[in-house]
């Protein structure tokens, strides 16, 4: 210690002492601010676990707040499903007011079926009261008959009925007078619907006017007997008829097949189209009275005054089997020989030539200067 303090003057040890006494001090200052240190790492420990911690309270906070996102969303899905439940329960209340309607309808209208079901029970009562009463009336009129009355009405009853039966006429029977005369007469039109009556070359021959209208008339009427025994041959299978009953159907159909075609050449020679028009109706005449059991009376009468009508009680007798009508021959014969004298007459009617034909045509006027004495030439 006394070298030491030999070495430094008493002043520096003095400053030494101070010195070494801060340094002391501070060194004690160092622990405590090592303390400090302490501390603050420990305030800073806290810290950072306050930090995770704030961050553990944020994340609650932000899965809280998507948690009440999810809520407020639900929230608005039940209100809208509330106001549709509620549009519904309009609807079902309005569907419930209709119904409420129809069904105060439909009661108004059983009340009314009820009392029309009143109506019909009491009109019913009183039927049934009326029947009584009828039939109370009724047996009181009913006959009372004695024993032997009474056995004279049951020798009657039980006795059999007899019934006179016959042959029923065929179909063919029934059809052959309609069909097969028609079809001849159908024939007959046909021909002068295809040739002339008279042809214009025959007018001017030498021959008769009968003589051109029987020539007019060769080729329809080789034509009409051809069809009649056609006719005959194809209602045969149909009528089965004998040998001689088939060759009279066939000159029936020969003779009014003849008549036929004189007819329509007469009725074409003497009216041209229209004569072809009268001959169809003719036929709708034949049809309409032959096939409608109702036809009009005048239509049979007409019917009866045509060519048709004697031919089919012709054919009508061959195919029963009875006496062939000389009436019926003899108005054929008629209608044949009239139709050729109205063909006649049509022919020399065509023959005569109007005056009008044979006037000369108007001459050329003769020149005003022409010479005395000058003769006029006049057309050969």
């Amino acid at each position: 210690m006394a070298a030491l303090t030999a070495k430094f003057p008493s002043g520096q040890l003095h400053l030494l002492a101070t010195g070494l006494s801060s340094a002391a001090s501070n060194a004690d200052q160092l622990g405590r601010l090592s303390g400090a240190v302490s501390q603050l790492s420990g305030g800073a420990d806290q810290l950072v676990s306050g930090l995770q911690q704030t961050q553990s309270g944020a994340s609650g906070v932000a899965s809280g707040t998507a948690r009440l996102a999810s809520g407020a969303q639900g929230l608005a899905t039940g209100l809208s499903q509330t106001a549709s439940g509620a549009n519904q329960l309009v609807g079902g209340a309005g569907s419930l007011a209709l119904g409420t309607q129809q069904t105060a309808a439909a009661a108004g209208q059983l009340a009314s079926a009820g009392s029309q079901l009143t109506d019909a029970v009491t009109q019913y009562t009183d039927g049934a009261s009326k029947l009584t009463s009828g039939l109370q009336q009724a047996a009181k009129t009913i006959p009372s008959y004695t024993k032997a009355e009474r056995t004279k009405l049951t020798t009657v009853v039980a006795s059999p009925v007899s019934v006179i039966s016959g042959a029923a006429t065929s179909f063919g029977a029934l059809a052959a007078p309609i069909f097969g005369v028609l079809a001849l007469w159908l024939g007959a039109l046909a021909c002068f619907v295809v040739l002339r009556p008279v042809t214009v070359l025959a007018l001017g021959s030498p021959r008769s006017s009968l003589g051109v209208a029987l020539r007019g008339l060769v080729v329809p009427g080789i034509v009409g007997v051809v069809q009649g025994a056609a006719v005959a041959g194809a209602l045969q299978p149909l009528l089965q008829l004998s040998v001689g009953p088939w060759f009279g159907l066939a000159g029936i159909g020969a003779l009014a097949g003849i008549a036929f075609a004189a007819v329509n050449q007469a009725l074409v020679a003497l009216f041209g189209g229209t004569g072809r028009f009268v001959s169809m109706i003719v036929i709708l005449l034949g049809l309409a009275t032959g096939l409608v059991g109702t036809a009009p009376a005048f239509m049979t009468t007409i019917t009866d005054f045509t060519p048709i009508s004697p031919a089919q009680h012709l054919v009508s007798a061959v195919v029963d089997g009875t006496a062939l009508p000389v009436g019926s021959i003899v108005a054929l014969a008629l209608w044949l020989l009239g139709a050729l004298a109205v063909t006649t007459l049509a022919v020399a009617r065509g023959r005569m030539m109007p005056a009008a034909k044979l006037a000369p045509r108007a001459l050329p006027a003769a020149p005003a200067s022409s010479p005395r004495g000058a003769v006029a030439s006049r057309p050969a």
